[in-house]
């Protein structure tokens, strides 16, 4: 709720006009980010935290996945999905400073189990020759 700049009214919530003198009312970005978190109950705080913790478990699936011969293509398409979540979260979160951590974690296990299938595929005894 806020007031009309025109007259000074109190406005009611989500109000386009002002009911007393009848002028357009100007939203602000933050008015109506609150709004539509008030209307979902999500924040969009929540929601990269969100993205970044189905990152996270979606590519410790792919991570364990790719060491499995049988399904590691599927664990290549796993770990694609881990990524197109995880990375807008990181990008998302470092611009409003949140924390960073499951994001980061997602994709670092998604490139790692992209790294492994695609040495199983190369023939290379990539963790052998240590």
């Amino acid at each position: 709720m806020g007031f009309c700049e025109n007259c000074g009214a109190k406005l009611k919530e989500g109000a386009a006009f002002c009911a007393n003198c009848g002028v357009r009312v100007a939203f602000k970005p933050d008015v109506i980010a609150d709004a539509r978190e008030k209307e979902t109950g999500v924040s969009k705080k929540r929601r990269a935290n969100v993205l970044g913790t189905f990152s996270f478990i979606i590519d410790i699936i792919a991570f364990i996945a790719s060491w499995l011969p049988v399904v590691n293509i599927a664990a290549i398409v796993a770990a694609v999905l881990g990524l197109a979540l995880g990375i807008p979260a990181l990008v998302g979160g470092i611009k409003k400073r949140r924390r960073l951590g499951l994001a980061i974690a997602g994709i670092v296990l998604g490139v790692l189990a992209v790294m492994i299938v695609i040495a199983m595929y190369a023939g290379t005894d990539f963790f052998e020759s240590y």
